[in-house]
């Protein structure tokens, strides 16, 4: 069988967000709010599901005590480090404050998109869940509504792409942004095309498979991620702060 290459997808959803980025940032905002409310609109398909749950897979609670989720959070933590490309779009807010307390809401939002994501997986396949690297592909296979309505994982399928292509567009736009400011350029939209071809080469010449992938994300992104979106950047800021200071009191 017959099957399309990776590099083809690749290629794909990078030129569309290479075109958003190019289009400024008005362009990717507004194809954020409508990926996004599909993306979301797609998980009510779960709620199909709530017949066929199990409390019991959620038991016992903490059995070996707080350490190991504190371990199995870490890796998500370095998700919630993302936020930090927020900092980006802040400059082109006309209301600051109101942007911060978006920002605040949006981690909230995400956090409890998660928990209700991660209820399902747990409640329906249990410990088994562990082995699947795409446990919800696998329990929205199972939903059958009248034996009628099915393979929904094609509309969660369409839904992760929409949500890719919107992460790609903000991280291709902030990598685009840093590189011609470090590079004195007046537009950034000079190397975004030759940045995508760039990031697509790296891509897979670091992580040339799924093994690697696997291994990346749970020993080294955790780390990384944290390091350079939150310590790096909250350092930063530290000093920031303290030459601001200075300069006011001179």
């Amino acid at each position: 069988m017959f099957e399309t290459p990776s590099l083809v997808f690749s290629i794909s959803i990078m030129f569309v967000s290479a075109l958003a980025v190019r289009g400024g940032i008005e362009v990717i905002a507004r194809s954020a709010v409508i990926c996004t409310t599909l993306y979301m609109s797609t998980s009510l398909s779960l709620l199909l599901l709530l017949k066929d749950i199990d409390v019991t897979f959620m038991l016992p609670i903490l059995e070996n005590g707080l350490l190991p989720v504190m371990k199995g959070g870490f890796v998500h933590t370095a998700w919630f480090s993302e936020l930090f490309l927020l900092a980006f779009i802040y400059p082109y807010i006309n209301s600051p404050k109101t942007g911060l307390k978006s920002g605040m809401k949006i981690a909230l939002f995400i956090m409890l998109f998660l928990l209700y994501i991660h209820f399902f997986v747990l409640t329906l396949l249990g410990i088994s869940s562990v082995n699947q690297f795409y446990p919800v592909y696998s329990i929205v296979r199972a939903i059958s509504v009248m034996g009628f309505f099915e393979n929904f994982e094609v509309i969660i399928t369409a839904s992760w792409v929409l949500g890719n292509f919107v992460k790609v567009t903000v991280f291709l736009y902030v990598a685009s942004l840093g590189l011609a400011q470090l590079l004195r350029l007046s537009d950034n939209r000079l190397i975004v095309f030759p940045l995508s071809l760039l990031i697509i080469l790296l891509s897979y010449w670091g992580i040339p498979n799924i093994v690697e992938l696997i291994d990346y994300m749970t020993k080294i992104q955790p780390f990384y991620f944290v390091m350079v979106q939150t310590i790096l950047p909250l350092f930063l800021l530290i000093i920031a702060l303290v030459r601001r200071k200075r300069s006011e009191s001179s």
